[in-house]
């Protein structure tokens, strides 16, 4: 039986909170599967992230690491509040624990490599998008290797050192053993200081060339092109304002504020910087759909083969309406729909790539 800290001191008391925090968390639950499924299939199959190579990798891995962590971390969090514990049994406990910190500090590495490889784009686009078009299986590689540090210790030091935290109401590993003294400084260095720093800075340095470029293209009367840069800066904004209140805790308020009885820091502003650390694993979605034009006319398509299938009788309705500005549907048959949408999404990526 997995042990917990204390229901009455950490838990939520009031029913309708708990309730309030698990349609949240059912919320982005879906929002994330549906979300980055369809980032899945719409680069994998029918290339519609058309960006540089490198970064429409990252983006995919990013999109896998999002998926997986809301199956182990927000689905198993919902159920915990709506039962006000944990019901999930002994080796989904164990489960969740291991994937959560396998493939969060994953996403948080590819964040911080998907940002910083933008900046060194910008900087010197010919020879970086050479060197990244040899080296990107290697980095790929590296990135899920590293990503393994804390499993692999939690099995060398104890596997079975894990509770129910009702702060957060999720199972996680107790890192409080002689061997995390060196262990734990170590592997948050790797996994969260360095990649949350290098965030950071390329984002500002991200910020501080969209200035330069902006200035340059008024005086010069020319334009730049925003999608690419827009889409990567927007994923590391919504990144940092979503997690780094939560890192901020693992890092400095977890290890050096001692309250007893534990207080507002400890129990409320752990819970809340969880809850809110959520809202990344759903984002990146919709951040394409607003950035990336390519993403947003494979939407449009899948949307309106579906209307087309639903509506069969209603498509010389839907086609006037697109003169008039409304949803805009083609009168062609579904069949000749369906072949012209998968020819567009064979065209090489390349094709009208922003990078």
């Amino acid at each position: 039986m997995m042990e917990s800290n204390n229901a009455s001191i950490f838990g939520i008391e009031s029913t309708a909170e708990r309730v309030v925090w698990a349609c949240y968390c059912t919320f982005v639950l879906i929002s994330s599967i549906v979300g980055n499924a369809i980032i899945l299939v719409a680069s994998i199959r029918h290339n519609a992230l058309r960006l540089n190579h490198f970064l429409v990798t990252l983006m995919e891995q990013i999109a896998v690491c999002d998926l997986i962590t809301s199956l182990v971390y927000a689905l198993p969090m919902a159920v915990s509040l709506v039962a006000n514990k944990w019901v999930l049994g002994d080796a989904l406990s164990y489960i969740a624990v291991y994937l959560q910190y396998i493939f969060y500090p994953a996403g948080v590495l590819f964040v911080a490599g998907l940002t910083t490889s933008k900046v060194f784009i910008l900087w010197w686009p010919a020879s970086t998008m050479v060197f990244l078009k040899k080296s990107k299986i290697y980095i790929v590689g590296a990135i899920w290797t590293i990503s393994l540090y804390f499993p692999v210790a939690f099995l060398v030091v104890d596997k079975d050192n894990i509770y129910f935290d009702y702060k957060i109401y999720s199972p996680l590993y107790n890192i409080t053993d002689k061997p995390w003294d060196k262990l734990k400084p170590a592997g948050l260095t790797i996994l969260s200081i360095v990649p949350n720093l290098l965030v950071i800075v390329s984002t500002a340095a991200t910020l501080g060339m969209i200035v330069k470029s902006r200035n340059v293209s008024k005086k010069s009367g020319g334009s730049v092109r925003w999608q690419g840069v827009t889409a990567v800066l927007l994923t590391a904004i919504v990144f940092c304002v979503s997690t780094l209140p939560y890192t901020a805790y693992t890092l400095i308020i977890s290890p050096f504020v001692e309250e007893n009885p534990p207080g507002i820091l400890k129990i409320h502003y752990k819970r809340y910087s969880a809850f809110l650390s959520l809202f990344n694993l759903m984002a990146n979605s919709y951040i394409y759909t607003y950035t990336i034009a390519s993403y947003r006319a494979f939407l449009r398509s899948r949307i309106r083969l579906m209307l087309l299938c639903l509506f069969p009788d209603r498509r010389v309705t839907y086609s006037s309406s697109r003169r008039q500005g409304g949803i805009g549907l083609t009168s062609y048959a579904v069949g000749n729909d369906l072949k012209t949408t998968r020819e567009s999404s064979r065209a090489p990526r390349a094709e009208n790539c922003d990078f």
